[in-house]
């Protein structure tokens, strides 16, 4: 495995440390940089980065690595080191609800401690009557006085309330700080919430605290208690408390006009239903800014919490996760959601699945490298303990080295070796080719890219390929998108405070409802056609069902019988979920590539396209050379005439060769000049979950 050249320090937006404790000298150093660092199976790597000056912020045992943080001029002398086969980038990735009615509930209990009496009746209402904290401390906040609140809710402890919220309200005056302190009591640690008191003086200030992902077990609620604190800053001040509250309810996506069910019938979901399965209990990893959690989530037939369990937060390191950002909760809706319309069709491909959320990004979609393979770390050490059978990865990165020395790319293969269907949405980077990214360039992994109903579900004769569908092939040659799925407007639920909901209020369809384009939309669908097969055949590998899928799509062609879009466009069609569970189709995916080989560094493989540079075209060709005809040439160019049909009955004249690979022999040159003869730099630029795209 060769070692690549740093050439520019990475900005990590969100990194935890895990494994070490920063040396100061290293923490301070304005020119360290975040890395991973792989070795030789079983090497000590983090001796070799801290005798450089760095510190171990991860360990990434999955692809023999660890992040680190180490000063840029030491990244010469640890490459160097015994053991150290090659230093990358920690590149930055970056993503591409209410309630019902509710209860509010007044403190059962109060007092003030460290200070005067206390009289409780004048907290109860907002209507004048306070109680004050005696003397606050000058300067800074004694946090031996306080006014402590205690709130004891009635609950099912089955069932206990997902929204949860706290408001309060008093009046200030001369008051440089002032906080809140609730008490999680299943960990037994207090919560610091800091409240402005800078808006006026001698003036009412009222404050709504959001505790939903703090308070989320029925332990936490059993008992809720509250603290106020408060700091003078004038001769005469006051910290009055007028009234305090908490709010609790369950998350219920509002019910909608528009039909959500309507881009499955693209994919042909009903028919499945149909037969009674709805994709029961077959484990979805989500990778993703985490999953808000919604009563049509989390309810199904095997429980009242079964549909959606707590998963893992990588940036929190603990098992539970949140969603300030939506685009997770709603990819996750449209795998799993057991609401349905008035047809009895469901608003989720696979409603009986069940969502494992994995948190790699922040409120902002925004993470990196190491936190996604700490995620695809984290899934495949607990496949077993919640039957994860199928991981979705809607998520982009530019593409930097050949897919075998890309981290990411080396974690997803360890995934699909161990027996994990891996979902990628094919990038919003399109149309233009070789415009696939990380990791939906993996040989292995299934990539979606995007389609559109142009409005008009049930009639596919003007469904087309968006531009924004990113295309292939890989620098390696491999035919990617795999298959294509709906990806315009397609709906899904996701709370209306988050920030995508806030950042893109016009995508709103109802309170709860968004309409959202994009090959992560193509890629959650795809997610739920496999956990459909899974359920239908538990059995199947992901190369069978990789095969499956393929071999049932449903290519777009023209009257006249040639491929409406070429293969590098719409892989081997649409995705066709019945055909792909009861259809006639037996075979693996992936022949000629050996993935214990690649993970192993013996053996590398490339794809059968080529490019000619006198015509300017991609074509294929066999394990000889030889270019395939049928029809599998392609300029380059998007023209969306319309007018064609989706094939159920294409002959592919090269069978489904092309969604294998060779050996490889090194240096295919692309237009553009691009060339994979020894030597990668990386940029260290920052990679997109999903880019946004406007409604097609």
């Amino acid at each position: 495995m060769r070692p690549y050249r740093l050439v520019t320090t990475i900005l990590l937006f969100v990194l935890m440390l895990t494994t070490a404790v920063a040396p100061a000298a290293a923490a301070t150093d304005i020119f360290a940089v975040d890395v991973i660092v792989q070795g030789q199976p079983g090497h000590n790597l983090a001796v070799a980065v801290n005798q450089n000056g760095g510190y171990v912020t991860r360990d990434l045992s999955i692809i023999n690595s660890v992040a680190a943080r180490i000063p840029e001029n030491r990244l010469a002398k640890l490459r160097q080191e015994p053991g150290v086969l090659g230093i990358w980038p920690d590149t930055q990735v970056r993503s591409m609800a209410t309630a019902d009615p509710g209860v509010t509930i007044t403190p059962s209990s109060g007092l003030e401690v460290g200070g005067g009496p206390f009289a409780l009746a004048n907290v109860l209402s907002c209507e004048g009557s306070r109680d004050k904290l005696d003397h606050p401390a000058y300067g800074a906040i004694n946090p031996n006085q306080y006014q402590l609140f205690t709130f004891t809710p009635t609950f099912d402890p089955t069932d206990p309330p997902v929204v949860v919220e706290l408001n309060f309200q008093f009046k200030e005056r001369d008051l440089g700080e002032a906080r809140l302190e609730i008490l999680e009591n299943s960990t037994g640690a207090w919560h610091v919430f800091p409240i402005d008191t800078l808006v006026s003086n001698d003036a009412n200030i009222s404050t709504q605290i959001d505790l939903s992902d703090v308070l989320d077990t029925a332990a936490d609620l059993s008992s809720v208690q509250v603290k106020f604190l408060a700091a003078a800053n004038g001769s005469d001040p006051k910290a009055e408390t007028d009234c305090i509250s908490l709010h609790l309810a369950d998350l219920v996506g509002e019910a909608t006009t528009v039909d959500v069910s309507s881009a499955f019938e693209s994919v042909d979901a009903e028919a499945v239903w149909s037969t009674g399965n709805l994709g029961d209990q077959i484990g979805v990893a989500v990778l993703d800014t985490g999953v808000k959690k919604f009563k049509e989530l989390r309810e199904s037939a095997y429980g009242k919490n079964a549909g959606l369990l707590r998963g893992w937060s990588v940036l929190e390191n603990e098992d539970k996760t949140k969603d300030e950002n939506g685009h997770g909760t709603l990819v996750a809706s449209i795998i799993s959601n057991r609401k349905f319309n008035a047809n009895g069709k469901y608003y989720g491909v696979a409603p009986e699945s069940v969502i494992i959320p994995v948190q790699v990004l922040d409120k902002h979609g925004q993470g990196s490298y190491s936190d996604v393979i700490a995620g695809i770390q984290w899934v495949i050490q607990n496949k077993d303990l919640y039957n994860i059978r199928v991981m979705n990865m809607s998520l982009y990165a530019p593409v930097q080295s050949p897919y075998w020395e890309d981290p990411l790319n080396q974690a997803v293969m360890q995934a699909w070796q161990a027996g994990i269907v891996v979902v990628v949405a094919a990038g919003n980077s399109g149309p233009d080719p070789m415009s696939i990214g990380v990791p939906a360039n993996n040989p292995y992994v299934i990539s979606v890219g995007a389609l559109t109903d142009a409005y008009t579900p049930t009639d596919w004769s003007d469904d087309y390929v968006p531009q924004f569908s990113a295309a292939g092939p890989t620098y390696e040659g491999f035919v990617k998108p795999d298959v294509i799925a709906p990806g315009g407007h397609v709906v899904g639920v996701m709370s209306d405070k988050c920030e995508l909901a806030i950042e893109h209020p016009s995508y709103r369809i109802d309170k709860d409802y968004y309409q959202l384009s994009g090959t992560s939309m193509s890629a959650a669908q795809v997610s739920g056609v496999v956990a459909l097969m899974l359920a239908q055949n538990p059995n199947l590998s992901p190369d069978e069902v990789k095969y499956r899928l393929i071999a049932s799509a449903k290519p777009a062609v023209n009257p006249d019988g040639t491929l409406a879009y070429s293969i590098w466009q719409q892989g081997a069609g649409r995705v066709d979920a019945y055909d792909a569970i009861f259809g006639n189709h037996s075979g693996v995916a992936n022949q000629g590539l050996d993935i214990a080989a690649d993970l192993a560094g013996t053996t590398h493989f490339g794809g059968p396209t080529r490019w000619d540079p006198a015509t300017g075209e991609y074509y294929l060709v066999d394990e000889n050379g030889t270019a395939l005809t049928g029809g599998y040439v392609w300029s380059g160019g998007y023209v969306w005439s319309g007018g064609y049909t989706w094939s159920g009955g294409y002959t592919w004249s090269g069978g489904y060769t092309w969604s294998g690979g060779y050996t490889w022999s090194g240096g295919y040159t692309w237009s553009g000049g691009y060339t994979w003869s020894g030597g990668y730099t990386w940029s260290g630029s920052t990679a997109s979950l999903s880019t946004w795209v406007n409604q097609e």
